[in-house]
């Protein structure tokens, strides 16, 4: 009777090792596939374009970078996407500032930004733009821009700190994000620019 129970506990351990391994593996190779996605994507080469685009939030490193680029001679003008009225960071003080030109996306998703680059660069002739992001978004802004953006858009990393926590939301985030990415059409571009 003892040694029956002794087996019937051995082989519970050993599923709910298995089990644990198998979801510590799982964890794993997730982590390990999403680096060079998320964590490390593939540097861009910068040349010199026509304009900076800042992807919401338009947070303060985004906007230093682009300044940056700038002033080093990369474009003439940056364009800064900022959330709607009423939502932080949606009355940016540079907004009056002759060097930028911050507009409201529709849709407020990055679908919606290569909408605004593609109004903004049919009234001011513009053939290519620097695009700036966050880490984790670069391969999905790439692969967005690829689709929906007719011309030539480099995005380019501007790095922030994240505790693991935030790494692991991001992971979550990003990835149903792709997935929507990839299954819905792009935006429809309306036939007159209303924001410029």
């Amino acid at each position: 009777m003892a040694s029956t129970r002794r087996r019937r506990s051995t082989r519970r351990r050993r599923r709910a090792i298995a089990w644990t391994a198998s979801i510590v593996g799982v964890l794993v190779a997730v982590v390990l596939a999403g680096l060079p996605v998320y964590v490390f994507p593939p540097a861009a080469t910068v040349e010199r374009a026509d304009v900076v685009q800042v992807l919401g939030p338009a947070l303060d490193a985004r906007l230093e970078r682009a300044r940056e680029l700038v002033a080093a001679g990369m474009a003439d003008h940056i364009l800064v996407s900022v959330p709607p009225p009423g939502r932080p960071a949606s009355d940016l003080g540079i907004c009056d500032e002759a060097l930028y030109t911050c507009v409201v996306p529709d849709p407020y998703t990055t679908d919606g930004e290569t909408i605004v680059l593609e109004q903004y660069a049919r009234t001011h002739d513009v053939q290519s733009a620097i695009v700036l992001t966050d880490t984790a978004h670069v391969s999905r802004a790439r692969a967005i821009y690829a689709k929906c953006y007719p011309g030539v858009a480099t995005v380019l990393e501007v790095r922030g700190e994240r505790t693991l926590l935030a790494w692991a939301l991001e992971y979550a985030y990003q990835t149903a994000a792709f997935v929507k990415a990839f299954v819905t059409p792009c935006a429809e571009t309306p036939p007159q620019p209303s924001a410029f």
